[in-house]
C-alpha cells in the first residue's frame, strides 16, 4: 500500500444492512483536493505503476481534481504501456472513453448513460463495445447483473451467464468482479476464461 497525503480528511461511506432486503449505501462527498496534492498523486500513481503490469482505476473523483487530469493520468499509464482498467462513472466515464488503449469494465446502465443508448442484454451490449473498439478502448467488459458480463478484446465477444442464486446483497459486486478478472487475467488467463473465472 502506499498513500497521498492530502489535508483534508478521508470521506466516510456507511452501509446499511436489513435482513433480506438489498443494502443502502451512504457516500459522503469527499473534501475538496488541492492542485499541488492532484499532482502529488498523479506522480505517484505513475511512479508506483512501474512495480505492475495491470491497473485499476476505479470509483468517482474528488472535488479538485479535474477530468483534465483524470485524463493526463490515464494517458500516462497507457502510454507507458500498462493495461489500465477504468470503472467509473459519468463524465469520468464519458473523459476515460476518449483515451486510445484504455481498458473499460462498467455496468450496463454506466455505459448505456455514457453512450445515450439502452444496454440490457448481451446483444445490446455487444453493438455498445463493438462502438468502443471502434474508438480504440483496448478492452471492455459490460456487466449485466442477473444476465451475467461480456468481454470484447481485439478477437471476439465473449458472453457469460451465472447460475440462479439468491442474491443478499449487490454492494461491491462490480468492485469484486473487477477484482477477480485481473486477477486472472495476471495470472495468464485468456479473455474468455478470466470472464468464467
Amino acid at each position: 500500500t502506499h498513500w497521498t497525503r492530502v489535508q483534508s480528511e478521508t470521506r466516510t461511506c456507511v452501509i446499511l444492512v436489513q435482513p433480506n432486503q438489498d443494502s443502502t449505501v451512504v457516500n459522503e462527498s469527499g473534501q475538496p483536493i488541492r492542485e499541488e496534492e492532484c499532482d502529488s498523486l498523479i506522480r505517484d500513481v505513475w511512479g508506483r505503476a512501474a512495480q505492475v503490469d495491470l491497473i485499476s482505476v476505479s470509483g468517482s473523483l474528488p472535488p479538485g481534481f479535474s477530468l483534465e487530469r483524470y485524463q493526463t493520468m490515464l494517458t500516462g499509464l497507457v502510454e507507458r504501456g500498462k493495461s489500465v482498467w477504468a470503472d467509473t462513472s459519468g463524465e469520468s466515464l464519458k473523459t476515460a472513453l476518449t483515451v486510445h488503449g484504455i481498458c473499460i469494465k462498467v455496468n450496463a446502465a454506466e455505459l448505456g448513460g455514457a453512450l445515450g443508448m439502452k444496454i440490457s442484454n448481451a446483444e445490446q451490449a455487444a453493438k455498445a463495445m463493438h462502438q468502443l473498439r471502434k474508438r480504440g478502448i483496448s478492452q471492455v467488459v459490460i456487466t449485466l447483473g442477473k444476465e451475467g458480463a461480456a468481454f470484447s478484446s481485439d478477437v471476439c465477444v465473449w458472453v457469460a451467464q451465472p447460475p440462479q442464486l439468491k442474491i443478499v446483497s449487490s454492494v461491491g459486486s462490480g468492485d469484486a468482479f473487477l477484482g477477480g478478472l485481473l486477477f486472472a487475467l495476471e495470472n495468464g488467463a485468456s479473455s474468455e476464461i478470466a470472464l468464467q473465472k
